[in-house]
Parts: C-alpha cells; structure tokens; sequence
C-alpha cells in the first residue's frame, strides 16, 4: 500500500478508537460527567485546589472549555470556586466532598476500562504504544509552534 494510502488508513483507524473510547466511557461510565469533567475533578482530587488557567493549560484546553466544564460542575455540587485570601482576584477551583467519593467510583470503572482496552497487550505493546503517541505528540507540538 502507497504510503498516502497507510497514513490515510492510520488516521482513521485513530479516529475510530476515538470515537469509540468516547462511546465506550459514556456507556459504562455510570456518571453523569464528561471525559473532560472527568479530567478536571482527577486534577483537582490529586493536585488540590487549582486556577482555571492551570487547569487550562494542564489539560490542553481552553479556559473557557474549562470555565463551562467547570460551571456543571459546581451545578452538581461536585467542585467549588474559591477566592485566594490575599488576592480575590484570583479563583480557585475545588473539589468537594461529593466529588470526591464520585472520583473514587468513576476511576474503579475507568480502570476496568482502560485494563479491557489493554488486556491482550504485552508490556512491549504498551511500551511502544506510549512511545509512538509521545512522539506523535512531539510532532503536533512541533506544528503548533510554527504556527
């Protein structure tokens, strides 16, 4: 097969697992949270309080991706926003108890996901797979820089 022709292939094979991990985590993920939510409360739950902006920038996202995520969030009493004591502008997001004992169910489902997904890999498999998306990811932080 020409290489175009592989490359095309590769990107959709890509695009699938995507897709599929979106709809795989929506259907066995017994939440109501988005991946992303998701990805803010994991932040949150391990880092502790945090500014938008870090999150933003942790998550490779945008604030306001952030902000909107954030807002359902505190909507269903899973994080708060908080103001820092020596300078109120500065907001912090944190999360509450409630998310908290949501983050300890959503990881055991996320975990028994991510081990189906990976089950039949070898732990060379799982080497190279996270070698080949890091340098995949070098790349497009190579074109981001360019433009």
């Amino acid at each position: 097969m020409p290489q175009r022709q592989e490359l095309l292939k590769l990107e959709d094979v890509f695009r699938l697992v995507l897709k599929k991990l979106s709809y795989t985590w929506k259907k066995n993920v017994d939440s109501d949270i988005s991946r992303t939510q998701f990805l803010i409360l994991d932040r949150l739950f391990s880092e502790g309080p945090q500014k938008v902006s870090d999150l933003a920038e942790a998550l490779h996202i945008t604030c306001g991706a952030v902000t909107g995520n954030c807002d359902k969030l505190i909507k269903s009493g899973l994080s708060t926003r908080t103001r820092d004591e020596q300078d109120r502008r500065v907001v912090f997001m944190e999360i509450t108890s409630q998310g908290q004992k949501i983050m300890e169910e959503v990881k055991k489902q996320r975990n028994r996901i991510i081990e189906c997904l990976f089950k039949d890999f070898t732990e060379e498999d799982r080497e190279n797979l996270t070698r080949l998306f890091s340098h995949m990811l070098t790349n497009l932080e190579e074109i981001d820089s360019k433009e």
